[in-house]
């Protein structure tokens, strides 16, 4: 019997067995409109194509895998999609169920899923969410469940893809979901950039939060894992034709359809209602109006049938924008690759004379979140990165820097709008060294965008909380764990450098050092050096006060640093004079690991992962 026969004959089984006894799955249908047509196989192959998922990302493929239509039609057309002769994109797939245990069914959801993952023979993870168990906090009434609850799934999810090898997860996202994202994102002053929705390729990420302790922390690791989406342009009830025509059983979530429980569910509410021709009175419908107004704006020619508020209307729109911003995003791209000039690791020079090029505000907006992504010691990825993505603080900061006065001028001043960035005038020399002055004759005006200093916070001596430092890191315990068990120390310092130390390979009186690790001899931390908070590594002996009071005070010895002109260095004394000299590569290795694609940098192959970095 082929696969596919083989297939649907086990699909049919597990149905007949599921429709009988489960509360949520075979009694309440989500019925396919008559003129929905399932999802082929070449389609979905296309589909899956033009997401360009990387090389690095063809191993194991986690598929996020809820039990409902959508991830239940994605991990069948994945699965039939691997099982052909020709397909080597992925070695094998990986559904993960998350039980978020908060509904008396959940288990019986968790069995369904299962069920239908040996059906498929694909290998099935089910994790229930410990709530109460750091770093999952325990739901109190009145919470912002749907934000909570979300970090607690991309929690899990990192935690699987590291403990599995996975280099990426699919999600079942449609078109649907992509509408309701516009509408939330609209709602929250997001700029039109932001309304092009989900993307069907994308970093994972930093996650949230500030380090491993919080809720959905990725940190370095999720700079090295994917997203996947291939079902964006794809509607509901297409994929729900895609179940009912092989045969697929799947679970239907009440809780989905009331509007009271997220904000999300309340638009899901209002798009329904829209569908069924009842538009008027529904709590987001000038949102939505709104919407359909951005789309006709920007694809006029295409989209002259968006007058009237219907459901296809508002997938289209957010179709026409998404390519409007993909655009967009090229044209923003280019003019980044004209404008940027050598500089120190970590910041941006921008000439103001290729800047004063860019006439289209649209575009600037879009260079200047690249930049803040780029540049921001905020998690990559989290929309703290991007100043929130909030248009008024993305206007504010092209109107600063393409101002009449800001551009050519001698009103310039260096100014913070967002994502810890700091955006300094300059004078940039023939020889392209930078000047934090004003330009005299014969030199250019230029910008530069860099770390923001650290706001100075006053201590709260009545509080026993630990304030959390990014710029001042203390690596003592894993360094000196690192040398006992002769491998590598690895950092992820202030969100913008991975920083690999090998013990054994330092100089032997550090080496001397740490082997009295035990009396506690030594402190390790990563502190900043220059005006852009580079990173530094220095080693500190235990010294002994006159009353008795021991501190890690003595005179700081650096071992390492990384220089303005990006090489790893070491300072010593000679002839009363501080000369600093190369560090091997295979002693200490420092890399800026914040990508884009504008400034051809991605993320370092050679380094080695660390957990809780």
């Amino acid at each position: 019997m082929g696969f596919c026969a083989r297939l649907c004959s086990q699909t049919r089984q597990f149905s007949h067995r599921c429709s009988s006894k489960a509360t949520w799955i075979g009694r309440r249908r989500l019925h396919a409109s008559s003129q929905a047509k399932p999802l082929s196989d070449g389609e979905f192959r296309e589909l899956y194509a033009s997401c360009n998922v990387p090389q690095n990302v063809r191993g194991v493929l986690g598929v996020a895998f809820s039990g409902g239509p959508d991830s239940t039609a994605l991990l069948f057309l994945l699965q039939r999609m691997l099982a052909n002769e020709n397909c080597q994109l992925h070695e094998k797939l990986f559904a993960i169920h998350i039980d978020h245990g908060l509904q008396k069914q959940s288990g019986e959801v968790a069995g369904h899923c299962a069920s239908i993952a040996e059906a498929l023979g694909i290998k099935y993870l089910a994790i229930k969410i410990p709530w109460g168990v750091h770093p999952f906090p325990s739901l109190a009434p009145g919470v912002a469940f749907e934000k909570i609850a979300r970090d607690a799934r991309y929690h899990i999810f990192m935690k699987v893809m590291h403990e599995h090898d996975i280099s990426g997860i699919a999600f079942g996202h449609h078109c649907d979901d992509q509408v309701e994202t516009a509408i939330l994102r609209l709602s929250k002053g997001s700029s039109v950039i932001g309304l092009a929705g989900m993307r069907p390729l994308r970093r994972w990420g930093m996650g949230f939060g500030e380090d491993a302790s919080s809720l959905g922390w990725a940190g370095y690791e999720g700079m090295r894992r994917w997203i996947v989406r291939p079902l964006l342009s794809v509607s509901k009830e297409r994929l729900v034709a895609t179940c009912e025509a092989n045969g697929l059983n799947y679970a239907v979530d009440p809780t989905n359809f009331e509007p009271a429980i997220t904000e999300r569910n309340s638009i899901r509410h209002d798009l329904n209602m829209i569908d069924a021709g009842n538009a008027e009175g529904t709590r987001v419908l000038p949102t939505m109006k709104k919407l359909l107004d951005i789309g006709n704006t920007h694809y006029g020619s295409q989209s002259d049938g968006l007058q009237s508020l219907t459901l296809s209307n508002l997938r289209l729109a957010v179709s026409l924008v998404s390519r409007w911003v993909a655009e967009v995003d090229e044209k923003a791209k280019s003019a980044l690759r004209a404008s940027i000039l050598p500089t120190v690791q970590s910041t941006i020079l921008l000439s103001c004379e290729s800047l004063s090029l860019v006439n289209d505000d649209t575009v600037r907006v879009a260079m200047v979140r690249r930049i803040l992504r780029f540049v921001s010691p905020r998690p990559w990825g989290a929309p703290a990165s991007e100043a929130g993505g909030r248009q008024t603080s993305l206007e504010t900061i092209v109107t600063k820097i393409w101002g009449r006065s800001n551009l050519y001028g001698r009103d310039r001043e260096p100014f913070v709008v967002g994502a810890s960035v700091q955006w300094t005038p300059v004078a940039i020399l023939p020889s392209g060294d930078v000047r934090f002055r004003r330009v005299l004759t014969g030199e250019k005006e230029g910008w530069i965008a860099h770390r923001q200093p650290p706001i100075l916070k006053r201590k709260d001596t009545s509080s026993t909380a630990t304030v959390h430092d990014p710029l001042n890191l203390n690596i003592t315990d894993i360094f000196l764990d690192a040398f006992a068990k002769n491998t590598k120390t690895f950092a992820l310092y202030d969100n913008r450098f991975a920083i690999q130390i090998n013990p054994a390979k330092l100089p032997h009186n550090i080496l001397e050092l740490c082997q009295n690790s035990k009396e506690q001899q030594v402190e390790i931390t990563i502190e900043p050096h220059s005006r852009y908070y580079l990173p530094r590594i220095v080693v500190r002996r235990r010294r002994t006060h006159p009353d008795d009071e021991q501190a890690f005070d003595g005179e700081p010895w650096e071992i390492g640093r990384l220089s303005l002109r990006g090489r790893v260095e070491s300072p010593s004394r000679s002839n009363n004079k501080i000369v600093f000299t190369p560090v091997p590569s295979d002693a200490i290795r420092i890399d800026y690991v914040r990508v884009d694609d504008a400034f051809s940098c991605d993320i370092p192959k050679h380094l080695s992962y660390g957990r809780g970095q």
